[in-house]
């Protein structure tokens, strides 16, 4: 099994719902590796979240199942909960999608995900595709 691993990861992600224009954010926040199985860990993470664009922000909780499915290569779930703050108000959001990550002998690893999510209130269906960068530190 790998070791207890801890990261910052950085990323973006892109909020897409039917009729409404497309909000960017970025993301950045600690996360850590925790072995299950010899193939299976979880990552949970905290991440605070902006969109520029919009004034948009927030803080994402996430529990990542990472499924090793080659020497580098995992495919992860990641179902998470979030708090989103607008000039609308604030929102509560479930989400739940697929990812796939790749990473180095280092601990370096780029990861693509496509999760949809519930923005509860307006109870919209979103789709939240997005890039995460994980940089390991001691």
């Amino acid at each position: 099994m790998s070791p207890t691993a801890f990261a910052l990861n950085v990323g973006w992600f892109a909020s897409i719902a039917p009729g409404e224009e497309t909000v960017s954010y970025v993301y950045f926040g600690p996360g850590f590796y925790v072995p299950l199985t010899d193939h299976l860990g979880l990552i949970p993470s905290a991440t605070f979240e902006v969109a520029p664009g919009s004034g948009a922000w927030g803080f994402v909780g996430a529990a990542t199942l990472d499924l090793r499915i080659g020497a580098h290569t995992s495919l992860n779930l990641s179902p998470s909960i979030a708090q989103d703050t607008s000039a609308f108000g604030t929102v509560a959001v479930l989400g739940l999608g697929p990812g796939i990550s790749y990473t180095l002998d280092s601990g370096l690893s780029l990861s693509v995900g496509v999760p949809a999510a519930l923005v509860l209130g307006p109870d919209v269906l979103v789709l939240n595709p997005g890039l995460n960068l994980s940089v390991p530190f001691p």
